[in-house]
Formats: C-alpha cells, sequence, structure tokens
C-alpha cells in the first residue's frame, strides 16, 4: 500500500511515517514503478505497537529502535 494508504488506515502522519522510515523502524516492501514507497499490510500493526511503546512509555526514537531491532 502506498504511504497515503497506510497514514489513512492507522491514522498516523504521513510525515511520521516517512520520519520512522527514514529512521529504520518501518521498512518499505517494495517500490512502485513509479519510485513510490509501498508498504505491507504487516506495517500497520507496527505503527499500532510504535505508537503504543510511544505513549505508555514515552520512548525516544533510539530507544524504539532498540526495541524494535
Amino acid at each position: 500500500m502506498k504511504i497515503g494508504e497506510l497514514a489513512k488506515e492507522t491514522s498516523e502522519n504521513i510525515s511520521t511515517i516517512r520520519f520512522w522510515t527514514k529512521e529504520g523502524l518501518l521498512k518499505v516492501k517494495e517500490f512502485s514503478s513509479g519510485g513510490y514507497q509501498l508498504y505491507g499490510q504487516e506495517t500497520i500493526k507496527k505503527i499500532k505497537e510504535i505508537r503504543k511503546q510511544k505513549k505508555d512509555k514515552h520512548l525516544t526514537i533510539a530507544e524504539l529502535k532498540h526495541l524494535f531491532s
């Protein structure tokens, strides 16, 4: 799914998804012929997990990277 679809599905900002991808928290599954990043369905669950960890434990990006690596 494209980033816009992922944002809509998870109620997360596109800029946040881009940032988390850049930081290595989210993985791009493949690229479209037009060069768009495409994400798999499993990314929805990962975003929900990241959001929960950030909310419950107030983890930093570095701590999240360590947790999900």
